[in-house]
């Protein structure tokens, strides 16, 4: 059975002369950042290379990482990387009952307040500097985005798929 990727971070630039890559991190615990890893790179409609590349060496930067992939020599080479998405291997990343949830485990996911109330189901996610925020699209269509904060979340439960949260009076209205 072939494994799934996931989209866990992207390229958005070449780094130094020596085609190095800087790379934002979608996911909260980048463990598939490890020297010697497999990832592979896809354009925005999910459109996947048929090559893939290996972590030769990796540091933190800003909100992100500086990579360097084995496969990629030279700073043109990197440049022509920009803006795809890094994908690993499902299998390379799991989380146990009582840890942070990775952002895909999200997907799909039923919001309901912690009074009882469904709010809607999260379709998607956008990654920015200060936190994550979920899109969800709410029961009578609308769009929503709710920070993903800790402090919101009162319970996650990965088998029914079902987020429990305590949200901020008005952030309901924010919906578009």
């Amino acid at each position: 059975m072939a494994s799934e990727w996931l989209t866990v971070g992207k390229i958005k630039d070449a780094h130094g002369i020596r085609g190095e890559l800087f790379a934002l991190v979608f996911s909260g615990n980048p463990e598939w950042v490890e020297n010697g890893q497999p990832l592979q790179l896809a354009t925005e409609d999910g459109a996947a290379p048929e090559r893939s590349y290996s972590i030769k060496s990796s540091k933190a930067h800003k909100n992100g990482f500086i990579l360097k992939l084995d496969e990629v020599k030279s700073r043109n080479q990197a440049e022509e990387l920009k803006g795809l998405l890094i994908q690993v291997s499902r299998d390379r990343l799991s989380t146990d009952e009582g840890e942070n949830p990775y952002l895909f485990e999200f997907q799909g996911a039923r919001v309901h307040l912690s009074g009882g109330g469904l709010v809607g189901e999260v379709t998607g996610f956008a990654s920015h500097p200060g936190q994550d925020l979920l899109e969800v699209q709410t029961e009578d269509g609308k769009e929503l985005l709710i920070p993903l904060v800790d402090e919101f979340i009162e319970s996650f439960d990965r088998e029914s798929k079902t987020l429990v949260m305590v949200l901020p009076e008005g952030l309901l209205e924010l919906a578009q």
